[in-house]
């Protein structure tokens, strides 16, 4: 799964991509628009819509946008979730 993507997702940035690997499994976190993989004009076409939407603004206003401190407040919430369970579950907690 690219990095680019997850980070395109998490700030909000529309992109295009192949519908390979794991990448459908993450479109959903942001405006990603998915194109047939080795369809060089299914991926014109998905830039050609992605930046039609952008030059309206309706990526704007579809989207959710994260500052980087919220961001960087979720992710140190779930990384206190996450090591406050391997503490409980681990038999040298105990």
């Amino acid at each position: 799964m690219p990095n680019v993507l997850l980070e395109a997702s998490a700030c909000g940035t529309r992109f295009v991509a192949s519908r390979v690997g794991g990448i459908p499994e993450i479109t959903h976190l942001g405006n990603g628009i998915l194109v047939t993989p080795g369809d060089p004009q299914a991926l014109a076409d998905g830039v050609k819509e992605a930046l039609a939407i952008t030059s309206t603004g309706l990526s704007v206003q579809s989207t959710k946008f994260r500052s980087h401190a919220d961001a960087a407040g979720e992710l140190i919430a779930f990384l206190a979730e996450a090591s406050g369970r391997a503490t409980r579950s681990s038999p040298r907690a105990a």
